[in-house]
């Protein structure tokens, strides 16, 4: 599908709001062996998103469930940067980039990611820590200012903490929620930010259209646009029929509020379902044939320990 995108001439950003690496039974407490599989399944992880040609993948809690140290071993892997700007290990360095910037159609993007302190650490090696997340965002939005024309929130908290944080964040034109394995139908618009997200498990393919015609414009939603045309083919339909006066002046209204929308920025946001009916990728085959073999090898290693 990615690859039909690219192929049609669109131009693409590829990301991920995090907890990509290991699943939620995986912890420090696990055997060895369990822990060596949980590592190899989280190599398969990148590797696929190395192949997909990822942009950004934020850092989620799950990927700190070995550690910080192990964290940072399996990112070197990756051909994409991870995110995180206010997770860093407990001696305060960094243990991944705060930021990125990605050059696409023609356009500067800035991506930037927020763990919420709140997520579970229990389970997990206190190699690391949280930093308050409306600080570190405001440093981060300094850094950006005028370096990029739009800026992207990859966003690891639950819906209500990510609107309590926009409502007093400006200037975010994305943001795209992770954490929560339920996902959003339509978009949402906080102020002026754009808020979506998928359903986990890689179930769904999030994919949001932008049709940018003035970088400074807010974003309206494609479905506004759709549905201010229906109504307004409602009241032509009512004038043709002898509507009263008023309805001329809620036409001419009408039409100055669609001029002004279709004058700015529109998106379209879908979730896609990913089904077996998709087209085989002859690379992601490999991928797992290779993948197959590691594991089987891995297994049969410990069961002869």
């Amino acid at each position: 599908m990615i690859n039909q995108i690219k192929k049609a001439g669109g131009n693409l950003l590829i990301l991920d709001a995090g907890d990509l690496l290991f699943e939620r039974y995986v912890s420090s407490t696990l055997s060895p062996s369990l822990q060596k599989e949980a590592l190899l399944d989280a190599q398969l992880m990148i590797s696929a998103f190395n192949l997909m040609g990822c942009d950004a993948v934020g850092v989620g809690d799950d990927d700190l469930k070995l550690g910080a140290k192990a964290f940072v071993r399996l990112r070197k892997k990756a051909s994409f940067p991870f995110i995180s700007t206010n997770v860093v290990s407990v001696n305060g360095r960094k243990i991944s980039a705060s930021y990125a910037i990605k050059k696409v159609g023609g356009l500067r993007w800035g991506i930037f990611s927020l763990l919420s302190p709140k997520m579970p650490l229990a389970s997990s090696p206190r190699d690391w820590k949280v930093g308050e997340p409306l600080r570190s965002a405001r440093q981060v939005m300094k850094d950006l200012k005028g370096r990029a024309d739009f800026i992207i929130l990859l966003a690891h908290m639950p819906l209500r903490e990510l609107r309590a944080l926009l409502s007093q964040l400006q200037g975010v034109t994305i943001a795209v929620a992770g954490h929560n394995t339920s996902g959003l139908r339509r978009a949402m618009q906080v102020g002026h930010t754009i808020v979506v997200r998928s359903y986990g498990w890689g179930r769904y393919l999030g994919r949001l259209d932008l049709y940018i015609k003035a970088p400074e414009a807010p974003f309206v939603d494609e479905t506004k646009v759709r549905m201010l045309e229906r109504d307004l083919a409602v009241v032509n339909r009512r004038i043709k029929e002898g509507a009263p006066r008023n309805f001329e002046e809620l036409k001419t209204k009408m039409e100055a509020q669609l001029r002004e929308l279709k004058g700015g920025n529109i998106y379209r946001n879908q979730l896609i379902l990913l089904s077996s009916r998709l087209q085989e990728d002859k690379g992601v085959k490999r991928l797992m044939q290779d993948f197959s073999a590691k594991k089987k090898e891995l297994k049969k290693r410990c069961l002869e320990k």
